[in-house]
């Protein structure tokens, strides 16, 4: 009988190692999983901020939205936000083109790569930023202006929830300075945003 009981206790305690070893096995992959996307996380918002500098820098000269467009060559609709800034340095290149074809062979192909970027992630707020951004300083004889309503509309309402606004400040504060400067914004539009902190 004590040997049943010895085994029986023996056979307990390995069950109980084998929970405990499987418990922490769980707690180890969790920790891991959890580390991933920390620094997925991370990578994202390191790569949106090098998007960002490039991206001033492209306002510059030439040779930085030359540089930023070689840059995203190879990026494709599977990156949106990247894809979109691809658009950006294509429209800062047309910006600071001299020659009119170029301008425009160049605006063409940076409408196009937006639209793009915009239908692969419709609810990602800096792709409708940088759209509404472009088509609130086009020149109105070019034929780039539909969205403009609809992205401040957008913009606006991402704003003013605070449960759908993330934790990005810098693109927070781009945003709402911008619909204020807007003439697209009402009274009551702006009104709501000098309530938004």
């Amino acid at each position: 009988m004590k040997a049943v009981s010895t085994i029986y206790t023996n056979a307990k305690a390995a069950g109980a190692l084998r929970m405990y070893t499987q418990a922490f096995l769980l707690m180890l992959l969790l920790c891991a999983a959890s580390a991933r996307a920390a620094v997925s996380s991370d990578a994202m918002s390191s790569r949106r901020a090098e998007l960002r500098r490039a991206c001033a820098m492209a306002t510059q000269s030439m040779e930085h939205a030359e540089k930023m467009l070689e840059d995203l060559d190879e990026v494709t609709e599977s990156e949106p936000l990247a894809y979109g800034y691809r658009a950006m340095a294509e429209f800062l290149i047309s910006h600071h083109s001299y020659n009119p074809v170029t301008k425009y062979r160049r605006f063409t192909s940076a409408k196009e790569t937006l639209e793009k970027a915009v239908q692969a992630a419709p609810d990602l707020p800096e792709l409708r930023y940088l759209r509404f951004t472009i088509q609130s300083r086009l020149p109105s004889m070019l034929p780039y202006r539909e969205h403009l309503e609809a992205d401040k509309d957008f913009l606006l309402q991402y704003l003013c929830e605070r449960s759908a606004r993330d934790d990005d400040n810098e693109l927070n504060s781009n945003i709402r300075n911008s619909l204020l400067a807007s003439p697209l914004c009402t009274g009551a539009d702006k009104e709501r945003l000098r309530r938004v902190r």
